[in-house]
């Protein structure tokens, strides 16, 4: 995948989606995951959060490490990956 001229990844699509999931979680932190690296802010709902993580750089612990409860993982489609960090940064 390239965006806006750089390389963001690449690999079959088998192992894309084996490196990202979908993380749905409660968030009391102050940790600003939009600008941390690995970590794809999708959606933002008072203290809900959806982000997609990047395990290659070992996003899961993290999440946990901050105190994020009721934490959920999910499997991601390609299209999710894209559409993700295809999405113009706010």
């Amino acid at each position: 995948m390239i965006k806006n001229g750089r390389m963001i990844f690449e690999g079959t699509t088998a192992e894309v989606v084996d490196w990202f999931r979908m993380v749905d979680f409660i968030d009391s932190s102050a940790v600003p995951w939009e600008r941390t690296p690995g970590f794809c802010l999708v959606a933002r709902n008072e203290d809900r959060r959806r982000i997609l993580v990047d395990l290659r750089q070992g996003g899961l612990d993290s999440i946990k490490a901050h105190g994020a409860r009721e934490v959920s993982v999910s499997p991601v489609t390609l299209e999710e990956v894209f559409v993700a960090l295809g999405r113009e940064e706010r």
